[in-house]
């Protein structure tokens, strides 16, 4: 990985010096190692021999004896070396490819896994949303099994009853409540476990893709009771692969890699490092032929690349501590200005705002696509269009040393406020050409980025000056397209009934 590390992790406290009350949780050099024996039968004789130099502990002997039972397994290191504090009110996101050891962090924090190294403090108490549901028993109704779980976790059946309704009514199963968990379907099983948080009032939540369950109703909930834990000064880690949920609810983040912490910092820098992370699995392979060799060069198309004028501004260079590249293309420089195209900051809500940027290629590539996203003072992305999105020609191919011109112009229906902007660059497999419909899902699992910028621009979008009633064109993030119809209600005698 070529991501530096955003934020260095905390150290030790001095001794004698008094803990950060806003520090809810300290992790500290925490590191988990399997052993995987090399058979049943190594398995026992290295327990023994750890046990017999345990009998003799200090000696030649019990050396000899540690020696033969470390011969008997392989070390596989789950995580190493990690370090972070979790604060009040804060979510710490935690990023990473499948078996990156997400799962076993969590799961150390949360008890069910010992540290083989490290320390860790718990600052209060710990609530975790593992796998939901995992243990409901089917034979139990869903009140019985509420009142098991509660118990489980120190509660008295007075107070599991004195919140039950809070509980019924968050997981709004109705009837089924009262049913066995054997004839519930998944998405009620979910719903239930996520219910039974209601009761405990942690003061460190520990999540696990638990937000993504249920219907979008039931997700929009377990949001809105996220931010009313994180209001009362809850803590929580958020283990996810949904990136959008990181930068909407994070501000910062760790991103794992083989058990290692590649970076901790803001939750859009990590967020970023961790797509190019996904993104160099995909291109080492395709850089491989068949053979294992470099992949040959693409047979270039007919299609000419038509010219493109950069406007007389000369626009902002983009260095290279500005973008994360594979190292087939960069971005070189990019102008935001208005449709005459002079250099702008400012935009009414509703105009239109330009946007040129330009990409230096590095090696021949296939059907190369950029793009402008917008983020908006939170981090949320806010709007994001690509070549391939538009109604327009593209290159099936081009060669290295192209520079390749854009000028995209998109009309900001944004509500007033400040946002900035990036740019993006992908390209596709040859598979993929003119005419062919691209479904989303291809389109994630095929793109490989070359590009991903940050901090290259900021716009402020202000109210309207010429108009008719309220000043703002509408409420929310965006504008969308309609039409609206008023008149007084009349009776419809053929229908006999109101329109």
């Amino acid at each position: 990985m070529s991501c530096e590390t955003a934020e260095t992790p905390r150290t030790d406290l001095p001794s004698g010096a008094m803990r950060d009350r806003s520090v809810l949780a300290e992790v500290k050099d925490v590191g988990r190692t399997y052993r995987i024996w090399r058979t049943s039968a190594s398995c026992l004789k290295g327990h023994l021999l750890a046990r017999a130099a345990a009998m003799w502990p200090a000696s030649g002997i019990a050396r000899h004896l540690v020696r033969g039972s470390q011969a008997c397994f392989t070390a596989v290191p789950a995580l190493k070396g990690v370090s972070f504090d979790l604060h009040r009110g804060e979510v710490l996101g935690v990023l990473g490819q499948n078996g990156s050891g997400k799962s076993t962090l969590l799961q150390i924090l949360a008890g069910a896994l010992p540290p083989t190294e490290g320390e860790i403090e718990m600052h209060g108490k710990v609530s975790a949303l593992l796998e939901l549901g995992m243990g409901f028993h089917p034979d139990f109704t869903g009140r019985e099994n509420v009142f098991m779980s509660a118990a489980v976790m120190g509660m008295s059946r007075k107070e599991v009853a004195s919140r039950f309704g809070c509980v019924a009514e968050f997981a709004d199963i109705g009837s089924f409540m009262d049913r066995p968990i054997r004839t519930y379907s998944s998405g009620m099983t979910v719903r239930l476990a996520f219910a039974v948080q209601v009761l405990f009032e942690p003061d460190i939540l520990l999540v696990d893709e638990a937000l993504a369950v249920g219907d979008i109703f039931f997700q929009q909930k377990c949001y809105r009771h996220l931010q009313e834990q994180l209001k009362r000064g809850v803590g929580v880690i958020l283990v996810t692969h949904d990136i959008d949920a990181v930068l909407r609810l994070c501000r910062r983040a760790i991103l794992l890699e083989a058990g290692n912490v590649v970076m901790l910092g803001p939750a859009e820098q990590v967020a970023r490092c961790y797509l190019m992370q996904q993104n160099q699995a995909q291109t080492a392979e395709r850089s491989r032929g068949a053979t294992g060799s470099e992949v040959k060069s693409p047979s270039l198309s007919a299609f000419d690349v038509p010219p493109l004028t950069w406007p007389a501004a000369p626009g902002s260079v983009v260095a290279d501590a500005q973008q994360e590249s594979n190292g087939w293309a960069r971005c070189t420089r990019v102008l935001l200005c208005n449709t005459d195209d002079q250099q702008q900051g400012f935009f009414e809500q509703g105009s239109t705002a330009r946007f040129y940027y330009e990409i230096e290629v590095l090696r021949d590539i296939n059907i190369p696509s950029a793009g402008i996203a917008i983020n908006d003072r939170t981090g949320m992305l806010v709007h994001a269009k690509h070549l391939l999105q538009y109604r327009v020609e593209r290159p099936t191919s081009v060669i290295a040393g192209t520079r390749l011109c854009y000028k995209q112009d998109m009309v900001l229906r944004l509500s007033p406020g400040e946002y900035t902007y990036h740019v993006g660059v992908i390209t596709l497999p040859p598979t993929l050409q003119e005419g062919i419909q691209i479904p989303e899902s291809d389109l994630f699992q095929q793109q490989i980025r070359l590009v991903e910028t940050h901090n290259l621009g900021r716009f402020q979008v202000t109210g309207r000056t010429n108009y008719s009633g309220v000043q703002s064109m509408h409420w929310g993030i965006a504008d969308l397209d309609g039409e609206i119809q008023w008149g007084a209600l009349v009776e419809s005698p053929e229908e006999g009934h109101r329109q």
